[in-house]
């Protein structure tokens, strides 16, 4: 390389022995004598720029420079091509071209460019079909464009002949997918397919945190827990067993997901390294708060077997719920979870939002004071402003209803805020001159 700096045996051979930072000089020497053979340089200078620095856009430039270089974009043409790689490499097919497009579209990625990411990493394939090493990148990349059947398709691949690592990764990328399609079948009324997609997931997951080198993957025992919850959208029927009306095993398998949060509590709480405790802080006390949420999801399914709000049979009142013992005993475990949330983090509003759904049934005027809360905290919490009407709705404050639903129309436009504008109307229409206008208004507000 002191003969000559571009040479690109020689700097492949000395890229393997050194570091970019251990052989600098020698790489400045040959990244300032042009781009016709010294791709082998700007690819190392661009793996340390993406993986040592952290400049992707820097990274970009000398991955782009190393394709333009012809040992690199066009190696054939090279009369020592053949010795541009190891041997093992040109048995798999692997070469310098196709990596490093593929660390390009890891750069695309990371800097939110994603039809570049997917075009970059869709050149790597063609070039080396055999290599799957940035399957999970890419089908990350397409999970975020909302392309989910692509997504699966490469998770599963990884899944079925990547290292050990590699494969966890894309079963976690797996269930985020399965989560999107669940939330897609449930929006479309295909509750048995949800279910379906549910359980797809959770296998995928538990494949591998049944591994104790795994157990301490908290975002893994999140989407665990995430996937149990999201049941609860899922009617009793699908759960249905034997002739049974599914409503025990549909509570029984969403409260696996407070099984999993508790794993991350455990994790964090075992944690020995008193420097990751501030950092660890943000997750349990998420962790917390989706405890708390899994019990009053848990409770809202009690209530519905109490007929509340059913429109059939005998309907319980609020107060006949709250006197209810499994009630009680999910709601102030929800209540429990919730308090200490606000204990770690008391600016939070969803902790007092959540604290405040878990208190109507027993104290609604310590549920209107931790909605008052939240709204201090956060004028734009939704939930809040939405419970806090309908608070007020249930125990006849129409007026106060009305001025939180006018409240929350000014913060969002969304589901729970027609809802209970059409509630509003209805109960208006029982005193009402007019009738069919304001029952007309009332059906307005529900199709919206």
């Amino acid at each position: 390389l002191l003969v000559d700096p571009t040479h690109p045996v020689a700097g492949r051979g000395m890229m393997r022995a050194k570091s970019a930072n251990g052989v600098s000089t020698l790489l400045d020497n040959a990244l300032n004598m042009g781009y016709v053979q010294n791709g082998w340089a700007w690819k190392a200078s661009g793996d340390a720029n993406a993986f040592i620095e952290g400049d992707d856009e820097r990274a970009v430039i000398c991955y782009q420079q190393a394709l333009r270089a012809r040992d690199v974009g066009n190696p054939k043409q090279h009369r020592l091509h053949m010795f541009f790689s190891l041997p093992k490499d040109r048995l798999t097919g692997m070469n310098d071209c196709a990596k490093t497009w593929a660390s390009l579209g890891g750069c695309y990625r990371r800097l939110g460019k994603h039809s570049a990411s997917v075009r970059a990493f869709q050149a790597a394939h063609e070039i080396n079909p055999h290599d799957r090493s940035y399957f999970c990148s890419w089908a990350q990349v397409e999970l975020e464009l909302g392309l989910l059947d692509e997504a699966t398709e490469k998770f599963e691949k990884v899944i079925d002949n990547e290292n050990l690592l590699k494969r966890f990764n894309a079963a976690y990328g797996l269930g985020s997918c399965m989560l999107v399609f669940a939330r897609q079948a449930t929006e479309a009324g295909k509750h048995g397919d949800a279910l379906s997609f549910v359980k797809r997931g959770i296998d995928a997951l538990l494949t591998f945190l049944t591994d104790t080198t795994k157990a301490n993957f908290n975002c893994a025992w999140k989407l665990l827990g995430d996937l149990h919850s999201f049941c609860f959208l899922v009617p009793f029927s699908v759960f249905a067993q034997n002739g049974t009306c599914g409503v025990k095993e549909k509570s029984d398998f969403i409260s696996e997901g407070q099984k999993a949060y508790a794993r991350i509590i455990e994790n964090i709480v075992n944690e020995t390294d008193e420097s990751k405790l501030d950092e660890l802080l943000p997750i349990r006390t998420t962790a917390l708060v989706d405890t708390a949420i899994n019990f009053l999801l848990r409770a809202r399914v009690q209530s519905e077997i109490l007929h509340d709000g059913s429109g059939v049979g005998k309907s319980a009142s609020m107060g006949d719920i709250a006197k209810d013992e499994d009630m009680q005993v999910l709601l102030t475990s929800s209540v429990r979870y919730f308090l200490e949330s606000i204990e770690l983090d008391p600016i939070s509003p969803i902790s007092w939002t959540g604290l405040g759904s878990a208190l109507v049934f027993a104290d609604p005027i310590l549920a209107q004071h931790a909605f008052s809360r939240a709204l201090q905290l956060d004028k734009g919490t939704e939930d809040a402003w939405a419970n806090m009407s309908l608070l007020y709705f249930d125990h006849g404050h129409l007026d106060k209803s009305e001025e939180t639903v006018d409240s929350l129309t000014q913060v969002a436009d969304s589901a729970i805020m027609w809802i209970a504008r059409g509630l509003l109307l209805e109960k208006q229409s029982q005193s009402a001159e007019n009738l069919d206008i304001v029952m007309s208004r009332a059906a307005d507000a529900y199709r919206a």
